[in-house]
């Protein structure tokens, strides 16, 4: 089972924090890197649930102004905001699920036009072009290690 376990974050962080201090952390460069990117890792998340936290409690502020005042205009405001609270809490539902031992590994994906010819090559190039744009969109950096195209129309493999 999975979970996010914020404190255990924060020790984490704070240890990374304070081995990034010391004299000899440079000494082994590329350990140094690994411990930086995993304590980025650790304040990035950090970060996004205690910027979740107060986003929740701004709209319980602003739903008590709405009981207790009758503040009507701000029903609109409270939707949206818990429509983005919702649409960020999928976000690191998904990050938690994925923070395996292999998770953040790169990643290889082959697509392969198959038989049908050119109507099978121009699919496959509209799959691979929406792969791509995925990744990209993601943040993930994509290189292509060999495409071989078809003279006519779409992408063979």
């Amino acid at each position: 089972m999975v979970h996010f376990d914020i404190d255990r974050m924060k020790s984490v962080y704070n240890e990374l924090e304070q081995k990034s201090l010391q004299n000899e952390f440079w000494n082994d460069a590329e350990e140094a890197q690994k411990v930086l990117k995993r304590a980025k890792g650790l304040k990035d998340k950090i970060e996004l649930f205690e910027g979740l936290c107060r986003q929740l409690e701004d709209l319980e502020v602003l739903s008590h102004m709405v009981i207790d005042e009758g503040e009507e205009s701000l029903e609109g405001e409270i939707l949206s905001g818990i429509k983005g609270l919702e649409s960020a809490i999928d976000k690191l539902m998904l990050e938690t699920l994925l923070s395996g031992q292999y998770d953040r590994n790169n990643a290889m994906l082959s697509v392969h036009a198959g038989t049908g010819g050119l109507d099978a090559q121009d699919w496959a190039e509209m799959i691979f072009r929406m792969y791509h744009r995925w990744a990209e969109a993601k943040g993930y950096k994509v290189r292509i290690l060999d495409m071989i195209r078809d003279s006519e129309a779409g992408i063979k493999d």
